[in-house]
């Protein structure tokens, strides 16, 4: 799953606007890394500026598919950070699921659909989905990712497979499954906490979803110290008004709900 931007974007947006400049200048309009370059701005504008991002995504794909025509891995990736920027857009979340959808099936048509690419493409339709409160179809969709990227032990230690193990456990959690989700998320946060560190993003946010499952537990005191620290860290990284800024913020308004009731309720 894409995350977000971090909160450099506007230092990379500048970077990637130079470089834009660079190949309209020396490079014609559809030129691969010209639309490649534009992507990039698309993915570091979608959290502050999701209009453009939108608008530019939009230019890549429809360049990409006059480039490729029959389909192309670079079609792909096209559609999948459009996806991510329409999923900012207020409204946008409906479009969002029908490209996340055009690349699921483009990566199993190109790619293979029990390879590891569209085992990562529906990884990020499942997180679509849980945007969109649909955790039960979401699950069926992670569960089938999940089978490819954890197919052998050594695969479930790569941080592809603890992405779609985050997924996994919030959909399980919110379709009633906490017990079943608890143990993939401690595993999920230890292959993060290796591949990228104890105190990346990543890896908090795999710390905000656990605290929602144990929240669902019943051992909110437990997911409180969690869920505190994975929100100011993730607001710091990726800014206050980020996707999985907000999610981490309503589960520690969650947990200070659940520790507030009297025992019983």
């Amino acid at each position: 799953m894409n995350a977000g931007t971090g909160q450099d974007g506007r230092g990379k947006a500048t970077g990637w606007r130079e470089s834009l400049r660079l190949y309209d200048a020396l490079a014609p309009a559809e030129h691969p890394h010209r639309l490649k370059t534009l992507g990039q701005l698309a993915n570091v504008l979608r959290t502050r500026a999701p209009t453009e991002a939108v608008s530019i995504g939009r230019e890549v794909v429809a360049a990409t598919e006059r480039r490729f025509p029959a389909g192309h891995t670079d079609l792909a990736q096209a559609r999948a950070q459009l996806a991510f920027a329409l999923l900012e857009l207020e409204g946008g979340a409906v479009d969002a699921e029908a490209e996340f959808r055009a690349v699921v099936a483009l990566r199993g048509r190109l790619q293979g659909e029990t390879s590891r690419a569209a085992a990562g493409a529906r990884v990020d339709l499942g997180y679509c989905l849980l945007a969109l409160d649909r955790a039960a179809e979401a699950k069926q969709v992670l569960v089938a990712a999940w089978q490819v990227l954890a197919s052998t032990p050594q695969a479930a230690e790569t941080a592809e497979a603890a992405g779609a193990a985050v997924m996994l456990g919030l959909a399980r959690t919110r379709t009633g499954e906490a017990g079943l989700a608890e143990a993939g998320l401690r595993q999920a946060i230890a292959v993060r906490e290796k591949a990228f560190g104890p105190d990346n993003p990543r890896t908090h946010n795999a710390r905000s979803v656990l605290g929602e499952c144990l929240v669902a537990l019943g051992r909110a005191a437990e997911a409180e110290p969690l869920l505190v620290v994975a929100e100011a860290a993730l607001a710091k990284a990726y800014g206050e008004n980020h996707r999985e800024t907000k999610a981490a913020r309503a589960r520690v308004v969650a947990v200070r709900e659940a520790l507030a009731r009297p025992a019983g309720k």
